[in-house]
């Protein structure tokens, strides 16, 4: 589900139906066999939240949202949260194989998709797949742009008050810093530099 409508995938028949977003979203999640659904919730806005409730919650539910707790402040009230971690490097090298060797891949891109490419622009944007792996050559430049825009814009930002900020309030950048996901647990986070050599910039910079 996101801003536009809730999309209902039938695997076995591979088919998809899409239901107006205006449709009672609650009785419509109890339609399904709890035993055979999952209910993916994706927000476009950063205000909206899932449908939570006891009811709705009988299904299977994954809200894939910022770990920023006003995304999901109903939810949480009966939901039992874990954070997904951004990508490892060796993990968004493989996908960028995977998608390079596809039939239908644009072979303008390979050399963006070569794995020294892909660790280049780890070393900048860490584990963010949409800047790591780009669609098209054109968001390799905007990403560097905006990564620039974000440093130019940080101010006074002091280095010790990253693990007590969150990219969702406007004042720290996702090119800046990202949410360090404990992968033992998946149940805490800590705002963490996207690179050693943004660590060292905001030391030199800004402390």
């Amino acid at each position: 589900m996101g801003d536009v409508g809730v999309e209902v995938w039938f695997l076995k028949a591979q088919e998809v139906h899409e239901v107006s977003i205006h449709a009672d979203v609650y009785q419509l999640l109890m339609c399904f066999d709890c035993d055979k659904a999952v209910y993916f919730y994706e927000p476009g806005k950063s205000s909206n939240e899932p449908v939570a409730d006891e009811n709705t919650l009988r299904i299977p539910t994954l809200a894939t949202v910022s770990p920023e707790p006003s995304r999901y402040h109903e939810f949480r009230k009966i939901a039992n949260v874990v954070y997904m971690p951004v990508f490892k490097e060796m993990e968004l090298r493989a996908i960028g194989k995977d998608m390079r060797t596809r039939p239908g891949f644009n072979a303008s891109l390979n050399p963006l998709y070569t794995d020294e490419s892909i660790h280049s622009r780890f070393q900048v944007y860490n584990g963010i797949i949409r800047h790591v792996l780009p669609l098209t050559s054109e968001t390799v430049g905007d990403s560097e742009q905006q990564s620039k825009s974000a440093f130019d814009s940080l101010g006074e930002f002091q280095l010790k008050k990253i693990t007590a900020g969150t990219i969702e309030n406007g004042k720290l950048s996702a090119f800046v810093a990202y949410y360090n996901v404990d992968r033992d647990s998946f149940l805490s986070y800590v705002l963490t530099p996207v690179s050693e050599k943004t660590n060292e910039t905001l030391k030199k910079n800004y402390c």
